[in-house]
């Protein structure tokens, strides 16, 4: 019977590039300012600036004729999440929690 032997690539033979000592713990500045709040109210928030909805289905589709957001129907919607939205949408958290 014949075999294929096979050559180990550079690549195996590198170290992992995990490195633990890199790893930094969640700092309470990196924690979103933007506090949990439903699908109805986001979308509230951003009628205020001019987004209208262009559709629904699983998701909020809202669009300004430039920018176009989706927003997930949870309720509430996580913190994070929101956060990356209104970030999408050119505001900063301070500016989003104004508007709600």
């Amino acid at each position: 019977m014949h075999y294929v032997r096979r050559r180990m690539s550079r690549h195996s033979l590198r170290k992992s590039s995990f490195d633990p000592a890199r790893t930094e713990r969640c700092k309470a500045s990196d924690v979103p300012k933007i506090p949990d709040i439903s699908s109805n109210e986001a979308v509230k928030a951003f009628e205020k600036l001019g987004y209208r909805i262009a559709r629904q289905s699983g998701h909020i589709i809202m669009s300004n004729g430039k920018t176009r957001l989706v927003l997930p129907r949870h309720n509430p919607i996580n913190a994070i999440t929101m956060g990356g939205i209104a970030k999408a949408a050119g505001l900063t958290p301070d500016e989003f929690r104004k508007l709600l």
